[in-house]
């Protein structure tokens, strides 16, 4: 691509002759274009344009003009067309020369040289100017790029370069991420380059899955000419199996389960779950969660479970949740074995003679038992052991092994048939014992007087001086009540057989906790009150709720039981406290001494006011109208930021030097041309001074220079943008 460029050159010489030898002072400006960056251009060819001079022929060499070390031109008078003389460039002169002229005077001399005496060329004036057009042809320049906006790590970010002359640059390419940086060097007419991001590079993002990375491209031209540098976003991601290592492990918590055994027995064992887990990449463990056969969530990798309480394949899954929110899951499986505690299916127990016959005179005991246990895969046993005792004593005889479900003659002759006796089974596996007594009467009788007229028994032996004894294998009945079941509530009982049902049937409540319908009435002369108390830790610590005689209602917490550190909330009656002012107070007692502090004021309006110490609004608008923070004039200190600006408004400084245009760069993000104003700095003399103009206004930049012929010289001045 080539563009025109334009030169002014001023002669400041003493007369308009150029004689043989000499040097003449001028001075050259770019006119045109106003921006020219030298980088990546050469100027390809150059004319001048010399209307109006007299060029002088002389005998040998021809005569030439050198212009600076920008190139010679030859002024023989055999050139014709004086508007497009070329300029050459022997050893020594470079056209490139004019690339670093700017549109600021630069001083240059001009040589004229012929190979006879006399002058080499006449100048219109002193002070003649000349037109330089040249030629220039940009051959590099700093590319611009298009990066991959998102990156998952471990996959490969592209950078694609975009320039016009990318066959004569090279690119060095940096990627950084926090602490981490790969630059590569591409080679000469790269058109990009890929760089995969390692996994490693989400250390830098322990505690997210993406974060911001950069990519510079820096172009240089291939013979190593830096033309610049420009930076570009992108985001890393961490790919979906950036997730937690995780395994787990099982420990058999044997409790009464003899090691030997070597199994999972049901209600029994426990079993000790613990995971092992890493983070990825620089993240950490947050939690560890369980579900399946226990459940629930904390930061400890290790999960007891001290007792198993049912049978099977139990399945575990454990699930770890990592900083970056990424979670992973593992699953075990133990079987344990089924086990039920032993129970009696059935007990018999009878007085009978040596050979088991039952008889009501008998002085041996018939006894025998039937039970079930859980054989827990061969492992567990069943005994059956049988003793006997006075149903008055609490010794019993020597313990005999019972074979299951088989009857056994215990007593050997000795069962008086004067005395009760009791007859205790113990059935006992591994882990359980239960009992089961049953009762073995005397002899039997229907009424039965003891000795010395001190007792009565109907169906058995009297064994106790003082008392009327009944058989216990008897029913009572009055008319159609059987007294000696269940007593009803008609006839002063509960009507039940365990508490629980006892508390059903009378409609009472279990004081360990129950559910109660209907309302419950706290009845007290002054202060009927509920207290709730923890027990934990030994806290003193209590909650209060009272009614009081007066008409007040408080709900309070109490430091400790004597009530003289308390804080309260009291709801009081009209009666009570007539006014609203009173009607709901906080009460403090501290040490003893008490305080009231008003909670609500008769009139509180919905709206609480300016004058209550509200904001009088409904909405933050509102709010911000009725507190005046709507309104400018009542700022007064501070500084205004200009980003809270209606507009945007950028200022400052630059220099011009006469008729030459100065660029000035706007940066302030302007929509539409903004309002200029310029003005001289300072009190400049008056000498060379012209009204200032400004051109080429836009968005990003203007021009600004002295008008008419008057300006001259170089000048400070001040400018303001003011736009939207």
């Amino acid at each position: 691509m080539a563009i025109t460029a334009t030169y002014t050159v001023t002669l400041s010489a003493s007369d308009k002759d150029h004689a043989r030898g000499e040097y003449v002072y001028a001075s050259i400006v770019r006119t045109s274009p106003a921006t020219l960056v030298p980088e990546g251009l050469y100027v390809q060819s150059a004319t001048i344009n010399m209307t109006g001079t007299t060029f002088w022929s002389g005998s040998g060499y021809n005569p030439y003009l050198d212009f600076g070390d920008i190139g010679r031109v030859f002024v023989s008078t055999s050139v014709t067309d004086k508007t497009a003389i070329p300029i050459t460039t022997p050893t020594d002169f470079n056209l490139d020369e004019l690339l670093s002229v700017g549109t600021v005077l630069n001083n240059f001399y001009i040589y004229g040289y012929k190979s006879s005496n006399g002058n080499v060329c006449t100048y219109p004036s002193n002070n003649a100017q000349f037109t330089i057009t040249a030629t220039v042809v940009q051959q590099y320049a700093k590319s611009s790029a298009r990066v991959t906006s998102s990156v998952e790590a471990g996959s490969a970010s592209t950078v694609t370069f975009i320039n016009p002359y990318l066959s004569n640059v090279y690119h060095v390419v940096d990627w950084r991420f926090g602490t981490k940086v790969k630059s590569t060097t591409t080679a000469v007419g790269a058109s990009s380059t890929s760089y995969t991001i390692p996994l490693s590079w989400l250390t830098v993002i322990p505690s997210a899955t993406s974060g911001t990375a950069t990519v510079s491209v820096t172009t240089y031209a291939s013979g190593g000419l830096e033309l610049g540098t420009d930076t570009y976003s992108f985001t890393i991601t961490a790919p979906s199996s950036a997730v937690p290592t995780l395994s787990l492990a099982t420990a058999r918590i044997n409790n009464s389960v003899p090691s030997s055994w070597g199994i999972y027995v049901q209600g029994q064992s426990g079993v000790t779950i613990t995971a092992t887990a890493a983070g990825y990449q620089g993240s950490t463990i947050s939690s560890y969660t369980i579900s399946g056969g226990a459940t629930g969530t904390q930061s400890s990798n290790v999960f007891t479970i001290s007792t198993i309480y049912s049978s099977g394949t139990i399945t575990y899954t454990v699930k770890v949740t990592d900083s970056r929110g990424r979670t992973a899951t593992a699953s075990t499986s133990i079987s344990v074995v089924a086990y039920s505690a032993p129970a009696f299916s059935a007990t018999d127990a009878f007085r009978c003679i040596a050979n088991g016959t039952a008889s009501d005179t008998g002085t041996y005991i018939s006894a025998k038992a039937t039970g079930t246990f859980s054989s827990v895969s061969s492992k567990n046993s069943m005994t059956l052991k049988v003793q006997y005792a006075l149903s008055t004593s609490g010794a019993y005889s020597t313990a005999i092994t019972l074979t299951n479900g088989t009857a056994s003659i215990i007593g050997n002759g000795s069962i008086d048939i004067n005395y009760s006796f009791k007859v205790k089974f113990t059935l006992s596996d591994q882990f359980n014992t239960i009992e089961k007594v049953l009762n073995v009467g005397t002899a039997a009788f229907t009424v039965f007087f003891r000795q010395g007229g001190n007792g009565v028994a109907i169906g058995k032996v009297s064994e106790r001086a003082n008392a009327v004894e009944i058989n216990p294998d008897w029913d009572i009945y009055h008319g159609s009540t059987k007294l000696n079941g269940t007593v009803p509530i008609s006839r002063g009982g509960t009507g039940g057989t365990t508490a629980a049902a006892a508390r059903s049937n009378l409609g009472a409540v279990n004081k360990a906790g129950d559910t109660m319908t209907g309302n419950l009435n706290i009845q007290g002369t002054l202060y009927p009150s509920m207290l709730l108390k923890p027990t934990q830790s030994g806290q003193t610590n209590q909650t209060v709720f009272e009614g009081s005689y007066v008409g007040a209602s408080s709900f309070a917490a109490w430091e400790d039981n004597t009530g003289n550190n308390r804080r309260m909330l009291e709801v009081r009656t009209k009666a009570y406290a007539a006014s609203l002012d009173n009607a709901v107070m906080v009460r403090v007692c501290d040490g003893g001494t008490w305080g009231n502090y008003r909670v609500y004021h008769e009139g509180m309006e919905t709206v609480i006011p300016l004058s209550k110490g509200g904001t009088g609004g409904t909405s933050a608008a509102t709010a911000r109208s009725k507190i005046g923070a709507n309104n400018a004039s009542n700022l007064t200190t501070g500084t205004l930021p200009a980003a809270r600006l209606p507009f945007k408004i950028q200022y400052g400084q630059t220099s011009v030097t006469g008729v030459a245009w100065t660029t000035v760069s706007l940066t302030a993000g302007f929509t539409a041309t903004p309002t200029i104003i310029v003005s001289y700095a300072g009190n400049p003399t008056s000498s060379g001074i012209a009204v200032l103009k400004t051109g080429s206004e836009s968005t990003t930049s203007f021009q600004v220079c002295m008008a008419g012929s008057s300006g001259s010289g170089t000048r400070k001045v001040n400018w303001i943008a003011i736009g939207t």
